[in-house]
């Protein structure tokens, strides 16, 4: 590791320093140089997503399929550069703001401790493990998914290999051990949940376990004699890109491979789920409900309509366009007219509602005559 930033309380006990707040959190400095780093890329990243019209807290899988995210039709087709952009996007601000919590709190402790940049290569490389274990995990089933997670689980078992080991002294390594543990046990439940790649966490947690029990012999050089070694490190990396290969190499590529055939299954997935929904609601239906489950996809499906459209269409396609966006703004006129019914107790919007759906169903019904 660095040791310039090194002093002589770590070397006899090789512990960092807890620091006491977070106003510092942003900024790198001595020992503490690449968690900040991708601090600061993770919520740029973000705040530029915003500007451009993505949603800061429930947005589009088709938005994020635009920013990088990891989609297997995709990657394994010939944007490969997704297991790496992924990484560093999020789905919404409650999902970035936990990620940069955990990784800010993981940072201060393991970067000090392992070095600058063998913390910031077992970051990439644990990201890069847990995406490709999602790709293989999904791949009867594909989903988009995005986030540091992966890369976040990875440091998390880089410390938990570690204090296996006994690189750390025995005082602390107990309550360590315990507390990782537990952090580790509860996220993974959290992750059981749908929506939550698990597979991307397990990955990224094996590759950093991994990655902690190589590095082990390093680091012990290092605090021994201050002799640097990045042996272990170089395996580590050698290891993950044969995994990745290995998994690009098994892994069928049976689906569709054209962004519009890709934003087409998104909007199919969208309209079934809402369909399913909407003709389910009665009275004791709520209007978050309402919005959650039926306008917000519909108002995903709008711009994944109009991607389509900007994406070029051939004559077949320009011909169907138009109809299928009518048919999705009666939709969405139809979810909107619901969630205001329901919020406004108005038994006249939600026969509006019906109409709108029963319109919707004429339009959609005569397309499918005319595919046929």
């Amino acid at each position: 590791m660095d040791s310039n930033n090194q002093d002589s309380s770590q070397e006899e006990n090789p512990i960092p320093i807890k620091r006491k707040s977070f106003s510092w959190a942003l900024i790198p400095k001595g020992d503490y140089f690449f968690t900040p780093i991708i601090l600061c890329i993770n919520i740029s990243v973000f705040i530029l997503m915003i500007f451009t019209g993505v949603s800061a807290f429930i947005p589009s899988a088709n938005s994020l399929i635009t920013w990088g995210a990891n989609y297997r039709p995709l990657t394994m087709g010939a944007e490969p550069w997704r297991l790496f952009t992924s990484m560093f996007l999020h789905f919404g601000i409650i999902h970035l703001a936990a990620n940069m919590f955990a990784l800010f709190s993981i940072g201060k402790i393991l970067e000090p401790f392992i070095g600058r940049w063998r913390f910031f290569i077992l970051y990439l490389l644990a990201g890069l493990g847990g995406n490709a274990v999602s790709l293989w995990w999904h791949q009867n089933d594909p989903s988009v998914s995005a986030g540091a997670s992966g890369a976040i689980f990875g440091l998390f078992g880089v410390l938990t290999a570690l204090l296996t080991t006994n690189l750390i002294d025995a005082t602390v390594r107990k309550s360590l051990m315990k507390s990782m543990s537990t952090a580790i046990t509860l996220n993974l439940l959290i992750g059981l949940y749908a929506g939550i790649d698990n597979s991307a966490h397990l990955g990224g947690l094996l590759t950093g376990a991994m990655g902690g029990w190589l590095c082990y012999f390093d680091l012990k050089s290092f605090y021994e004699n201050q002799s640097r070694k990045y042996t272990g490190l170089l395996i580590t990396a050698l290891v993950t890109i044969g995994i990745v290969v290995f998994f690009w190499m098994i892994i069928p590529n049976n689906l569709p491979i054209t962004k519009n055939e890709v934003l087409f299954e998104h909007y199919t997935i969208e309209e079934k789920n809402s369909i399913e929904f909407i003709d389910k609601i009665d009275s004791s239906t709520t209007a978050e409900q309402i919005q959650s489950k039926a306008v917000i996809p519909w108002q995903h499906n709008l711009t994944i309509v109009d991607s389509i459209k900007q994406n070029g269409l051939n004559e077949d396609g320009e011909m169907y366009f138009n109809q299928l966006r009518i048919y999705t703004l009666l939709r969405l006129k139809g979810a909107d007219e619901y969630f205001r019914a329901a919020k406004e107790n108005r038994i006249d919007l939600r026969d509006s509602a019906r109409k709108s759906m029963t319109k919707a169903d004429e339009i959609i019904l005569d397309l499918q005559e005319k595919i046929k």
